[in-house]
């Protein structure tokens, strides 16, 4: 059915940034172009994850252009939940306002391997946070849910 669906937005990305991509914004700007989308939502992933980027990288989103290669780029955070209170990365409190697009994530060394109704209760506690627009791999085997 999806089979001729044309992706206008990808709303998960990861630039070297995250430390496991390989490809800068610019790149993936240009690869989003070439396909024919409209946009990227660019959610490195936040401090908690070994290798990527700092607490700071929000106050760098204001030197971002709104397009690059023709396409429009809103910048955001792949948040690492932590605990089942739904707690997000470690960003001081004026962080959160800068970010235009949030994920709220479960990962490996991050967050404990808990129950399926803990893991749950921390989803649905996440999802509580005006940044947080996306619950990011929810079908994760680790993380049932």
């Amino acid at each position: 059915m999806l089979k001729h669906a044309k992706i206008q937005v990808d709303a998960h990305t990861h630039t070297v940034m995250s430390g496991h991509a390989w490809s800068t914004l610019q790149e993936n700007c240009a690869a989003a172009a070439k396909s024919g989308m409209k946009a990227i939502c660019m959610t490195d992933h936040g401090p908690r994850m070994k290798g990527s980027g700092t607490i700071w990288a929000p106050w760098s989103f204001v030197q971002l252009p709104e397009s690059i290669e023709g396409i429009r780029v809103y910048p955001g955070m792949e948040f690492n939940l932590w605990d089942t209170e739904g707690h997000l990365d470690d960003y001081p409190e004026t962080a959160f306002p800068l970010f235009r697009f949030g994920i709220a994530s479960m990962h490996r060394n991050i967050m404990p391997f808990i129950s399926r109704e803990a893991h749950t209760e921390a989803y649905i506690r996440a999802m509580a946070h005006d940044c947080v627009d996306l619950i990011g791999h929810p079908g994760i085997p680790a993380y049932p849910v």
